[in-house]
């Protein structure tokens, strides 16, 4: 009876026609169903009838209170038998192993052979196993020798156990010496070394073992296939995945699930969405993992809308989601802005119990920062309880990017009141916000956090100091940042050509750039901005029709909507307003509301009203409600004395409801910033 699952019809027989090891097959069918409360009344039975101590039923009670976690009770039974054997040692060392215990299933172990018992093949697999799940290297190699003491050196199943362990350690060259040394290997054997490369990033070793395998006779299992199915997913090679798919059909195994899956995953990660959708519908059951994997194929691979139907399905098909299913369509309404479908999600988070999850939280708390939903944002922050640095991170930089620089500081002190210590990104998310805040005396408390932290050698940190610097005035600090850090990477250079161009340090924007060509540092499209830049501050048009022309012949750089942008500034400060405009209609893309602006502003200053007004009617084409080309315009005409035309132009702008942005200032006193708003 108990075999088909129904023990306590079991216990209903008299308890007259059960004798002691009766009682065994409910007990295996309790711990196999985790049902402690079945096998605590088999228990309460047995000691009730008062029946001898039997060392079979003893070790069978043990392993059901093992199996369902309640090792307290599982070692009482233990330490009470007055019998024990290998078998009665193994079971309560494996219950501890499974339950990562292992210093008490090590002191077990010891106390076995301290009472001179003979471990067996399955006491070394348990500690090996809880070794592998630890990494603890040096154990497993104590555990090893042991092997080897006691005759289990060529052990087909302790071999499988060492060679597991070795690769979970990161030790695949000790997994491939136990495996060389193995007289005979089995399908397991062969499993655990490929598996062990796959693990380790040995992929090329890891099917040329899969190779090796096939060229001994042994027939690849469903697990072999889809090991060799992630190496292919994990390095992108398509073809032999698809060689390993074929090998998969005509080897006629009964694909599990498992098998399906990552196929579906090797197809995802290799780009081929289609062919992935096709495995998923041939399949003939699905599990969650299936319906995940599909589901982050196609938000991985830019189909966000196909990837929202599909979780309508799985809503439709009243599948149960996990913490993945639910912070992948976060993602994806990160991704379409979709504000409205992540709040129906979050109403689903809130009923499915995911609300505390971190994952999910930090998930949703990012797609709310995309859509601009700082107020809900912070309000979900507030609600997760435990928060790690990563969720903390995502809030500090949502503010950060969004000019709420004093907001981010605020959050970032009281991060470090709760004793968390901030990583690099944290620092540069804190920076920019001083930077943007233009608050020099944080921004130095921050360095000086910086360098008690020991991220002064970081690159991004160095670059955002050099930023920081350079944005609240101090070149000079920007400069030493610089000299101090690491300038293997062309960033660091670009944030100091850029600083220096900010601040008319044109000159030496310029030769710090001849510094970088002789440091043999390959400049990148970001350099050229800022050498472009500094030759018009400085006035030397023919110097930057030089390096505008040099970026693409020298470098291969094609010159994007920026490099434009700067050079139609360098002939506008010039006064040659005519060519500026040329430039700008021989633009080999439509040029962006910056480049005419710049224009504009140019021709207010050289006083050209002809160009002026035929550059504001190309604005006003482009964005009829852009505040910036009617102040301009209105300028413009102001500086000609032209006073009707300008305020025709305010009238315009008032009767089309186009509003100036609002002024905004600060001002640090005592390290807390005060915010100044005008304009509304």
């Amino acid at each position: 009876m108990c075999k088909i699952g129904l023990p306590q019809q079991a216990l209903r027989k008299p308890l007259t026609w059960v004798c002691l090891n009766m009682y065994v097959p409910v007990l295996q069918s309790a711990a196999t169903r985790r049902e402690v409360a079945k096998g605590k009344c088999i228990h309460a039975h047995i000691i009730k009838m008062g029946y001898e101590p039997n060392i079979f039923v003893d070790n069978n009670l043990a392993n059901m209170y093992s199996k369902c976690g309640f090792l307290k009770d599982a070692r009482q039974v233990f330490d009470r038998m007055s019998k024990r054997s290998v078998v009665s040692w193994n079971g309560i060392i494996a219950g501890y192993i499974r339950y990562s215990q292992y210093d008490e299933a090590m002191e077990l172990f010891y106390q076995m052979l301290q009472r001179g018992l003979q471990p067996s093949e399955f006491t070394f697999g348990s500690l090996l196993k809880g070794v592998a799940a630890a990494a603890l290297k040096e154990g497993g190699k104590h555990l090893h020798a042991l092997v080897v003491t006691f005759g289990f050196e060529f052990d087909l199943f302790v071999q499988g156990a060492l060679i597991d362990m070795y690769a979970k350690c990161k030790s695949v060259e000790y997994a491939r010496q136990v495996f060389d040394k193995m007289p005979e290997r089995d399908i397991v054997s062969w499993n655990a070394m490929v598996a062990g490369n796959v693990q380790n990033e040995s992929i090329t070793e890891a099917l040329r073992l899969f190779c090796e395998m096939k060229q001994a006779f042994t027939l690849p299992n469903q697990f072999t296939f889809a090991i060799i199915l992630k190496a292919c997913a994990d390095s992108l090679f398509l073809e032999l995945g698809k060689v390993v798919h074929a090998n998969v059909i005509t080897s006629q195994l009964d694909l599990d699930v498992p098998l399906w899956n990552a196929l579906i995953d090797m197809y995802v990660n290799c780009g081929k969405i289609d062919d992935a959708f096709r495995v998923f519908n041939r399949m003939p059951e699905r599990d969650l993992v299936s319906w995940n994997a599909i589901l982050a194929g196609y938000v991985q691979n830019g189909y966000d809308k196909k990837a929202l139907d599909l979780f309508r399905q799985m809503q439709m098909a009243e599948l149960k989601f996990d913490e993945f299913t639910i912070a992948t369509v976060f993602r994806i309404c990160d991704n379409l802005v979709c504000i409205e479908q992540g709040m129906q999600v979050h109403a689903l988070v809130i009923k499915t119990g995911f609300q505390a999850n971190l994952y999910v939280g930090t998930t949703l708390i990012d797609m709310l920062v995309t859509c601009r939903r700082m107020d809900y944002a912070i309000k979900v922050f507030s609600e997760i309880p435990k928060r790690d640095l990563i969720l903390w991170g995502v809030l500090i930089a949502a503010y950060a990017h969004q000019g709420d620089g004093d907001k981010a500081l605020e959050l970032f002190y009281q991060m470090q009141q709760l004793g968390l210590k901030p990583d690099e990104f944290i620092f540069c998310s804190v920076l920019k916000a001083c930077a943007n805040l233009a608050i020099l005396e944080q921004g130095k408390q921050i360095h000086v956090h910086i360098l008690h932290s020991g991220f002064e050698s970081n690159a991004i940190v160095g670059i955002s100091l050099i930023d920081m610097y350079a944005k609240v005035g101090n070149i000079k600090d920007a400069c030493i940042a610089f000299r101090e850090m690491p300038r293997e990477d062309v960033t660091s250079w670009n944030a100091m050509i850029s600083g220096l161009t900010q601040h008319g340090h044109g000159r030496q924007a310029l030769e710090l750039f001849r510094e970088m060509q002789d440091a043999g540092i390959k400049p990148d499209h970001v350099t050229f901005v800022g050498i472009l830049n500094a030759c018009s501050h400085l006035g030397l048009v023919d110097e930057g029709c030089y390096y505008f022309d040099h970026m693409n012949q020298a470098h291969g750089i094609i010159p994007r909507v920026e490099h434009y942008a700067c050079m139609v500034d360098l002939l506008s400060r010039a006064g040659l307003l005519e060519e500026a405009e040329c430039f700008v209609k021989l633009m080999p893309f439509k040029p962006s509301p910056a480049v005419w602006r710049t224009l504009l502003a140019a021709c207010r200053i050289h006083g050209n009203m002809e160009l002026g007004e035929r550059v504001s009617e190309s604005l006003f084409a482009m964005d009829i409600k852009d505040s910036a080309t009617y102040v301009l315009l209105s300028n413009l005409y102001a500086a000609e004395g032209r006073w009707n035309d300008a305020a025709k132009v305010r009238k315009m702008m008032s009767d089309r409801e186009v509003s100036k942005e609002a002024g905004v200032s600060w001002i640090e006193i005592k390290s807390k910033v005060h915010v100044f708003c005008v304009g509304h």
